[in-house]
């Protein structure tokens, strides 16, 4: 028992007694609550104790009153390092010792003391009190206290800073249980952590007291660093008056703490810049809390009730009702973690710092604080009152800081240079007639945004995931961000916002009218950062560095003819890029080529100046109407072009073969081009339809092209690609001539070029009509009695002079039977039934030996055409043809009759029914034949005609159908290879279309253009997809592995 005999508040020699000493014998347990005080201290219990004299006495529980910071200093005589007398100090207490003590002795802190002192001025309050709080529990060493340690209604850290002040340990005593270390219910932990935050409030404002004279101490230039004090928060709070009891003679403050003095020097010193006025002014304020508990004694009410008063002059509203809300400790600040704050009935002010925060201030005009690095914050004002004005205040950002973006009723305000984003929830609700959120937008320099003005900035955009964004009547700004979206602009002229990453967006645009201005913005891309491509109807924008598309739907509507497209105003008007570039409508249609892919394509244009490039494999190309442009380059495939309008200057680009890199030669009206370094050919159909003479009828017509321009700068029109065609290989105006082998005159013939068909040389045989050529020197097309009704004539075999050669073999009329045998021949078979062999008379006997590649031609007549092997160009002409293709990669064309076709190995290409004249064809396909493309342009309802597809060893069950485009692909399942049918889907809803109206299956199944329709699924990939639908059939999607966007039409979808 202590006895403190002479009152002085310590414990003294001879003060401490046992109960023996005192004659005390018990003590009672049976306690009972008192309550009330004693001279100032609270009494809690009390109980009887019994003398040894049977006399009794009170024993009662006494909360005596103590001064916290006038606690006993336990630090140790030591010697002070170098320059710490010049930082911030406070004394020991308890356990623990000066800050002194621990700077000199622990270089990590006083290294980071003087890190936090350096830079308390610029801190924001939160990151300040974080940061002070923490070596606060260094100091004390209850940094190291673990979680949980001292139960769970206390942080164990907090707990053990107090014990170490105070210097004792936390106990709990209740009758019948044990002593305990830890507070054993909320109510008790909430009084350690209050007893804690006092202490820490406390020391931080005695702290901050001393950062300026410490800067202006350590400083080299005194003077200097005086002048930059002077924009220190905290300059003022060397005037604080800390003192508990005033020293007789001395003068009290004029004010508690003398705050009065203080006040004004902070409000002289504000900055005038409402953003750093802001910063300013929470700082200041912020760190006078301490002053609670030693001027007011600890009464929060009592010190607004002095402080609110001396801020009444203050002009800004917002920033009277920032200080108020402070000093009566009622603004929401928040710390460095993320928070949610929910206000009052009334003016609320929200600082919630660093972290992801919400807030709502519910009713009243609330004040919402956020600087750049807060965080990603959620703002919902739930009120929707006219009355009431709620003020986002950003102290350092600017318009130009930020972007502003609608996702559905949640407007986004988006940092640029950090990424955040503060959302205001249900801003757009109701818009107009609510007003929920914020209210108004002040910025760093004092401007301010309107609801209104905040609406015109605004870009509507979508979600992270997949959106639909549907504009209005008025002049939007939309964005779809990540995730492929669809963006349906309303009226008016509108912006859409599109940066790299963003997806594969759609834009469906379907207002025709051409009196707005729709912009596509590529936010972050330049015109070389794209590839602009027309497929159908849609225009196609491809950002190289992600793959990913932009498609507007229906850019290309109504563009049969240029006059027809230019009244219409679907899809967009202008793409704007980041580097300023505009492009118009006309720049758009100029860069959006026809493109294929890696496959064979069939690529149609229309009215318009169009490029069309097929990209690997062989593929069909068709500009139509307008001056169109071809490109091609060194591995692209043997492409066949149409251009059958004779309207427009057409061209075609070699764009790394130089002029002399190339063989021209024709086939019946076709041009032939033959790239000389990897013997691919370019078809030009109808290049010299109706030329009779190379040098002189060139321009007869306006089929086919007008211009080739090669890779070295030089260009042929169509003039010298005609002379350069008839120099090359042969002309087509044939001057009569004589002839005689042995002893039998026959009529010869000289073309334009003064090439000869003529024999010369030994080991000619003549007989029966059958002329064996032997060594002849150049092309010769003997005619040796047009009496004679069969004429066979055969080209040298591998040994003579024709095996490598060319041979050139017209047959004339009647039936004749041609073999070209070894090199690359031409064959006309002529009037006739003929029967044409490129290379031996049956495919049993074809070998590397006579394989070569040669252009057959069976004229008028029911014809038989056999390409072998090799790359063969076979034509039935008109008649009930068979073309066989044999092995190798071979171009089958047949423009009337009821036509057989087997392109037999190799990927082949078929064009039948030209000029929309086809009659029934049947096309032979086996398992193992390779990549065709069918082109049968003719309309079944048009010629009565039926066309089929006939899969020899092929059943239903073997094969799969898939859509791309307009084409039908026809996939066998057990090898990958494809059948493509141009244009077979080119009129959804008539049976009226190219391609072929049956597939016959092995055991005689029959599929009809209706069931291929079914079965033609529209199949994606395993990544992402967009995939567009018919808007005029029932279709079905298999849209495969990854997330996918499907557009359906108004039909039913599976």
């Amino acid at each position: 028992v202590w006895v403190d005999a002479n009152g002085n508040g310590t414990s003294d020699a001879g003060e401490l007694k046992t109960l023996a000493e005192l004659g005390i014998v018990s003590i009672s347990l049976n306690r009972i609550h008192v309550g009330g005080t004693n001279e100032g201290a609270t009494i809690g219990y009390e109980a009887t104790f019994t003398r040894a004299d049977g006399s009794t006495g009170l024993a009662q529980t006494v909360y005596f009153q103590t001064d916290k910071q006038d606690t006993v200093d336990n630090t140790p005589a030591f010697t002070a390092a170098e320059g710490v007398d010049t930082l911030p100090l406070l004394p020991g207490s308890g356990n623990i010792y000066a800050i002194a003590y621990k700077a000199s002795n622990d270089t990590g802190f006083r290294t980071a003391w003087t890190a936090l002192t350096d830079q308390a001025s610029s801190l924001a309050p939160a990151e300040l009190s974080a940061r002070f709080e923490a070596l606060m529990l260094t100091w004390a060493g209850a940094d190291t206290a673990a979680a949980g340690s001292r139960g769970a209604f206390v942080d164990a850290r907090h707990l053990a800073f107090v014990e170490a002040f105070f210097g004792d340990t936390y106990r709990e005593i209740q009758r019948g249980e044990e002593v305990r270390n830890y507070p054993s219910t909320v109510e008790f932990g909430a009084a350690i952590e209050a007893s804690y935050q006092q202490i820490v409030t406390l020391m931080m404002t005695a702290y901050l007291a001393q950062v300026v004279p410490s800067l202006v101490a350590r400083a080299s230039d005194s003077a200097a660093a005086l002048a930059s004090a002077l924009t220190s928060p905290y300059f003022a709070y060397a005037l604080l008056d800390f003192r508990s009891t005033i020293p007789e003679g001395e003068e009290p403050s004029a004010t508690p703490g003398n705050l009065g003095m203080v006040v004004d020097t902070i409000k002289s010193l504000m900055p005038t810049a409402l953003g750093d006025g802001v910063n300013y002014l929470e700082a200041a304020l912020a760190g006078l809390d301490g002053m609670i508990a030693l001027a007011f004694a600890g009464s929060r009410a009592g010190y607004a009730a002095f402080m609110t008063p001396l801020f009444a002059d203050t002009a800004d509203a917002d920033l009277r009702l920032l200080a108020a809300e402070i000093v009566s400790g009622t603004a929401l600040i928040g710390s460095m973690a993320s928070e949610a704050a929910l206000g009052s009935d009334g003016s609320n002010v929200f600082d919630l710092g660093k972290g992801d925060d919400a807030s709502d201030g519910a009713k009243g005009g609330d004040l919402y604080i956020y600087r750049r690095g807060d965080g990603n914050d959620w703002i919902g004002d739930s009120s929707k009152l006219a009355g009431e004005t709620d003020t986002l205040l950003l102290p350092d950002l600017m318009p130009s800081d930020l972007q502003f973006v609608r996702i559905g009723e949640t407007l986004y305000i988006k940092i640029t240079s950090t990424g955040e984003e503060i959302q205001v929830n249900a801003f757009f609700s109701r818009y107009g007639e609510d007003k929920y959120g914020i209210d108004k937008i002040r910025f760093a320099d004092g401007s301010e945004w309107n609801r209104a003005r905040i609406t015109a900035e605004t870009v509507f955009e979508g979600e992270r995931s997949d959106d639909l964004i549907t504009g209005t009547a008025g002049n939007d700004l939309i964005r779809g961000m990540r995730g492929d979206d669809l963006l349906r602009p309303g009226a008016g002229s509108d912006t859409i916002r599109y940066a790299a990453g963003d997806g594969n967006d759609v834009i469906e645009d379907t207002g025709a009218s051409t009196s707005d201005t729709d912009t596509l913005w590529l936010a972050n891309l330049k015109p070389s950062d794209v590839e602009l491509s027309r497929v159908g109807e849609d225009l196609q924008i491809k950002v190289l560095s992600t793959g990913q598309i932009i498609t507007d739907r229906q850019f290309f509507r109504w563009s049969g003819s240029a006059a027809d497209w230019a009244q219409n105003g679907h899809g967009i008007e202008q793409i704007k890029f980041a580097d300023g570039t505009v492009w118009d409508r006309t720049r758009l249609q100029k860069e959006a080529w026809l493109r294929g892919d890696a496959t064979a394509n069939g690529l149609g244009g229309s009215g318009l100046d169009e490029t069309l490039d097929g990209g690997a494999r062989d593929d069909v190309l068709a500009g139509a109407a307008g001056s169109d442009t071809y490109r091609w380059a060194k591995g692209q495939g043997n492409d066949f072009i149409s251009e059958d309008d004779e309207t427009g200057v057409d061209k075609l680009i070699l764009e790394d073969v130089a002029s002399g890199g190339v063989r021209l030669s024709y086939q019946g009206d076709t041009l032939l081009i033959t790239i000389l370094a990897t013997g691919e050919v370019i078809q030009v159909d109808d290049q010299f339809k109706d030329v009779g003479n190379l040098l002189t009828e060139a321009n007869v017509k306006a089929y086919g092209l007008e211009q080739i321009a090669f890779s070295d700068g030089v260009a042929w029109d169509r003039a010298e690609i005609a002379r350069q065609t008839g120099q090359q290989f042969l002309g087509r105006a044939w001057q009569a001539d004589t002839g005689n082998i042995n002893g039998v005159n026959y009529a010869n013939s000289v073309d334009e070029f003064g090439h000869s068909r003529h024999v010369s040389g030994g080991g000619i045989g003549f007989y029966d009509g059958t002329i064996a050529l032997g060594t002849v020197d150049d092309i010769s097309t003997p005619n040796v009695d047009e009496s004679l009704t069969a004429d066979l004539l055969v080209g040298g075999s591998p040994g003579d002079v024709l095996s490598g050669g060319k041979d050139y073999l017209d047959g004339n009329r009647g039936d004749d039977t041609l073999i070209g045998k070894g090199g690359d021949d031409v064959l006309i078979g002529g009037e006739g039934n003929d029967t044409l062999w490129g290379d031996a008379e049956n495919d049993a006997a074809l070998s590397g030996s006579y394989e070569g590649h040669d252009i057959l031609d069976g004229g008028y007549g029911d014809d038989v055409v056999h390409g072998g092997g090799g790359l063969d160009q076979l034509s039935g002409g008109a008649g009930n043809d068979e073309l066989y293709g044999g092995a190798g990669k071979d171009y089958l064309w047949d423009s009337s009759g009821n036509d057989l076709v087997d392109g037999g190995t190799g990927d082949d290409v078929i064009t039948s029914g030209y000029n929309y004249n086809g009659g029934s064809d049947t096309f032979i396909y086996r398992s193992g034949d390779g990549n065709d493309i069918i082109n049968d342009p003719t309309y079944g309802s048009l010629d009565a005609s039926t066309d089929k597809l006939r899969l020899i060893d092929l059943n239903a069950a073997d094969i799969e159908l898939a859509r791309d485009g307009n084409d039908l692909l026809v996939r066998v399942k057990s090898n990958g290879e494809t059948i493509r049918i141009v244009n077979q889907f080119e009129y959804e809803t008539t049976t009226a279309n190219p391609g072929v109206e049956i597939i016959e299956f092995a055991d005689g199944t029959q599929w009809t253009r209706a069931t291929m329709q079914q079965n033609a699924a529209y199949r994606g990939s395993d990544g992402r997809d967009t995939l567009i639908v018919s808007a005029d059939t029932d279709d079905v999607v298999e849209a495969g592995k990854g997330d996918d966007v499907i557009i359906s039409g108004s039909n039913s979808m599976s």
